[in-house]
């Protein structure tokens, strides 16, 4: 097993398989974990992985990822055979992110330096992106994206230090957060999740936690510390809710992920 560099996005499938983009590795380390076995996603076809940052399972269990150098998106199949990939047709991404699959199979990434969240369907065809110029509600860096059971996205605006909600059709909805150095504020947001109660997960890098909220944008509860120990982070981004609410943390420069689980 290749030792974790820089861990950042994640996701399981709701069972056994997690899959971590190493982006400083090239490489998505993919383990199953009732097995403890692993497999490692190098390349798609003949180009290599160059920095790959987002991952996320599709409702076929086929793995997507998100290459922030190459300015693609790849699918690979549940075994990390290379499919197929999107962003190098009509639409092209600037530099592609975080990513996230709804419910119904859409497909939402992050263009950070486009300042869009973009939408496609099952097969890869876009279908618009936003927030829509001229809403009086733009992104600035935004960096990741959650779907919740609804088909609401929520969208971290890293440099304006929020969680932006949206709803399918791109909607503004709702902040959570905002900048400062108390709870409930963010310095460096990252990752973002929703769990089965529609409660907002945000990872700080800089508070080295993760933050919950309700819908309201109430603070719940906060997890987390510097250090090394269980529990604590150094400079954490990913963050996954799989479907029995398992809360997967990619605990970047101290190389590892931490898994929690939200008990009600």
């Amino acid at each position: 097993m290749i030792p974790l560099m820089t861990p950042y996005g994640l996701a399981s499938d709701g069972g056994s398989l997690l899959c971590v983009a190493d982006s400083s590795a090239r490489v998505v380390q993919c383990y199953d974990l009732n097995n403890r076995e692993v497999f490692y996603i190098r390349q798609a076809g003949d180009e290599p992985l160059a920095s790959p940052v987002g991952v996320a399972f599709d409702s076929n269990g086929n793995v997507l990822v998100s290459d922030s150098i190459n300015a693609r998106v790849y699918v690979f199949s549940h075994q990390g055979e290379y499919l197929r990939e999107f962003g190098n047709g009509e639409t092209t991404f600037n530099r592609p992110a975080g990513i996230a699959v709804a419910g119904n199979g859409d497909v939402y990434v992050v263009d950070v330096l486009a300042h869009k969240l973009k939408k496609f369907d099952k097969d890869g065809h876009y279908r618009g992106e936003f927030p829509r110029d001229g809403s009086g509600e733009p992104l600035s860096l935004p960096s990741n994206v959650a779907v919740d059971r609804e088909g609401n996205t929520y969208v971290t605006d890293s440099m304006n230090f929020t969680i932006k909600k949206y709803d399918r059709d791109g909607n503004f909805l709702k902040s959570f957060g905002e900048v400062g150095d108390a709870p409930g504020s963010f310095a460096r947001p990252r990752g973002v999740a929703v769990d089965s109660d529609l409660h907002v997960y945000a990872v700080d890098a800089s508070f080295d936690n993760f933050q919950i909220f309700d819908q309201e944008g109430k603070l719940l509860l906060f997890v987390g510390k510097p250090g090394n120990g269980p529990g604590e982070f150094y400079l954490p981004s990913g963050l996954f809710i799989d479907k029995h609410d398992r809360i997967f943390v990619a605990d970047t420069y101290n190389k590892r992920i931490q898994i929690f689980e939200y008990l009600r």
